[in-house]
């Protein structure tokens, strides 16, 4: 099993025990890391290293940063957590948001359930999440540099829409932004709503994902427990070499 120390270095610098942040401070970028994440965030850490702070997403990557002495709550980019902060935020303060991600049409779908249900809420251009070329990946990020939006809320798996929001702060962009995983199409499909209230208060989130979308058995079933392996083999192995770095010659 590969490793690289900067996994958890990273982890101990970025992952905030905050459950809000401050919006109204711009030009910031954030993420969400839970166990299936962990495990591609650790084979793409360039992607992280730039995003100004890292939310711990799902009870059990909330016990795991607990378990190394990391004060962390569980927040996600749904409605249950900080989507709703975000969208009154920005319906009450007039901010332009931008939605990108999943395939085509979702997003569209998603900004017209947005709008009946956060009123005056700017949303200025939707997209899906998938560029046939560089060339109009770049003209995508200039756009939406020009048009300025507060926030940009993007869907595009691990790594993808980390790498996409960093490239957007590194491109001159100003605003404020958040990776969704899963939100736009889950909002998509279900509503505003997307757990059902007793589900989301014993916290079996991930149960209901496996019941609505079944072909994610696999990662919970592999590789849940695969990241989670990966995890303490890389905590172990900072610890081995903190250790050594700070044993007397």
């Amino acid at each position: 099993m590969s490793w690289n120390i900067e996994n958890i270095k990273i982890i101990k610098e970025k992952v905030t025990e905050e459950t809000c942040i401050d919006l109204t401070k711009k030009n910031k970028v954030y993420t969400f890391l839970n166990c299936y994440s962990y495990y591609v965030f650790r084979k793409n850490i360039d992607s992280f290293k730039s995003i100004d702070a890292i939310f711990c997403d799902g009870i059990i990557f909330e016990k795991m940063m607990r378990s190394i002495n990391i004060k962390a709550s569980r927040v996600s980019f749904d409605m249950t957590s900080l989507a709703p902060i975000v969208f009154n935020y920005a319906s009450e303060h007039n901010e332009k948001l931008v939605l990108i991600g999943s395939e085509e049409g979702v997003a569209k779908s998603v900004k017209d359930i947005l709008s009946e249900n956060f009123v005056n809420l700017d949303i200025i251009d939707v997209r899906h999440g998938f560029f046939q070329s560089e060339t109009e990946r770049l003209a995508y990020i200039d756009y939406i540099t020009k048009i300025n939006p507060t926030f940009v809320i993007a869907g595009m798996g691990t790594p993808h829409q980390e790498n996409f929001i960093v490239e957007l702060k590194n491109a001159g962009w100003q605003g404020i932004g958040f990776t969704c995983g899963g939100f736009l199409h889950q909002t998509c499909k279900k509503g505003i709503n997307y757990y059902p209230k007793l589900i989301n208060n014993l916290n079996l989130r991930w149960a209901y994902r496996i019941w609505d979308e079944p072909k994610l058995l696999k990662r919970y079933v592999l590789y849940y427990p695969l990241s989670v392996i990966a995890f303490y083999y890389d905590y172990f192995k900072f610890r081995i070499v903190n250790v050594s770095k700070k044993s007397p010659k």
